[in-house]
């Protein structure tokens, strides 16, 4: 009886962190898009440009921050649904 519940509480918690993992991915793509649209309405325009770099790159990695952090936690999900 002991390995079993020490599973589904190492279970548990696994599923726990992966929610908040995705939740913390989803509100960076939801600010990362608000920033582009905030900026755009004001109208700032993202060029490429090497002189202007600071606020193109910092969007651009948030968004990839944000997307890598949505991918491992769906892959984990899938994952774990297709091992059980």
């Amino acid at each position: 009886m002991r390995p079993n519940c020490c599973r589904s509480c190492l279970l548990f918690l696994l599923k726990l962190l992966n929610f908040l993992q995705t939740f913390v991915g989803v509100s960076i793509l939801i600010y990362s898009i608000w920033i582009l649209n905030h900026t755009s309405k004001h109208g700032v325009s993202f060029i490429l440009d090497f002189d202007r770099l600071l606020a193109p790159w910092f969007v651009c990695a948030l968004m990839g921050i944000g997307i890598l952090l949505c991918l491992a936690a769906f892959y984990r999900a899938y994952y774990c649904i297709t091992r059980q």
